[in-house]
């Protein structure tokens, strides 16, 4: 990245965009995918190497910068707060879906829906701010 003059100002505005067209994306691509496995036509492992292989790199690349979005105007200080929130939730929902999905594990994968909607609620949060 640009090494920034010190005293500049970040907007965090263009990396929120980004988290939520990741969400979106990530979101109705996974759908499709759960179709498939629904109609026996994507196995469980498949399903959860979409997430370990293509969600989770992707969102831990986002949470990275997320994490360096220092020196955001006071104003932007909790929509940075509640990107970094829907990030952790949301990474910890993908992983217990993954999880769950490897251990063929229902209720495990209704926790996840939970955890999933948590982090859900913080991206509505982040949108709103």
């Amino acid at each position: 990245g640009d090494v920034l003059p010190a005293g500049a100002v970040i907007d965090a505005r263009p990396e929120i965009v980004r988290i939520a067209s990741f969400e979106e994306r990530t979101a109705a691509a996974y759908d499709v995918a759960v179709d498939k496995f629904k109609r026996g036509r994507l196995t469980p492992e498949a399903l959860s190497q979409i997430i370990d292989r293509t969600i989770l790199p992707e969102l831990q690349s986002i949470q990275g910068r997320v994490k360096a979005l220092r020196g955001v105007p006071r104003e932007q200080a909790p929509l940075v707060a509640a990107a970094s929130e829907y990030c952790k939730l949301r990474e910890e929902s993908w992983r217990r879906r993954s999880e769950a999905l490897h251990k063929r594990n229902m209720k495990m994968l209704r926790d996840a829906e939970l955890s999933e909607r948590a982090a859900l609620d913080a991206f509505q949060k982040m949108r709103a701010s």
